[in-house]
């Protein structure tokens, strides 16, 4: 847990990082005239896990696609793309660092449960707040405007991959809830949690 927190506190240098890497790649390339190998695309290494650039920068474009569509915006200004950006890599991150946990702890969400956030009777919270899926006269939340924008992605592919990513965001963010809740109500009890509990005490017992 102290891990993730230190890796938030950090996620502005870590975009710092990120971009002069990518600089690094282009102008590497422009001068070697040289092709890319895989080792030349990776921008860090997380959980011994190689994280690609390109992956980054897919994730990265969905993410701002879907902050402008869901706040009706044709651009976004500097903080909130920061902000975007923070969390794109935050979510890879926690991907990368607690997939292994979550797997083994069983935590998961089902086909079935997306779907209840999305369309059911328990619809996320951001969902909600999407302004095309809200009433135009009592700017409530209105589902029927959920399900003609999702029979739309139909016949449109490259919103429809937008979208899919916004699903695996929220999806995500449910696996986190899940498996911290359980932690909190003794269910269970993870090595790496039990060891980084260890740690802090002996920590606290040291000051």
């Amino acid at each position: 847990m102290a891990t993730l927190e230190k890796i938030r506190q950090r996620s502005g240098l870590l975009i710092i990082i990120i971009g002069l890497a990518l600089l690094a790649f282009i102008l590497g390339d422009m001068f070697s005239g040289g092709g890319f190998s895989s080792d030349q695309f990776k921008i860090a290494e997380i959980n011994g896990v190689k994280v690609d650039y390109r992956e980054y920068e897919e994730r990265l474009e969905s993410a701002i696609e879907n902050v402008k569509r869901n706040t009706n915006q044709g651009s976004l200004d500097e903080k909130t793309t920061n902000q975007v950006h923070d969390q794109v890599w935050e979510q890879l991150v926690q991907e990368l660092v607690m997939g292994e946990e979550h797997n083994g702890a069983g935590v998961a969400v089902s086909v079935e449960e997306l779907k209840d956030m999305v369309l059911g009777n328990n619809i996320h919270t951001q969902i909600r707040q999407i302004p095309i899926f809200q009433n135009e006269q009592t700017g409530q939340f209105d589902p029927e405007k959920v399900k003609e924008f999702i029979n739309g992605l139909q016949n449109n592919p490259q919103m429809r991959e937008t979208w899919m990513a916004f699903e695996q965001g929220i999806k995500q963010e449910r696996i986190n809830n899940k498996y911290y809740t359980a932690i909190q109500k003794g269910y269970f009890v993870t090595d790496k949690y039990a060891q980084q509990e260890a740690i802090e005490k002996n920590k606290k017992v040291d000051i």
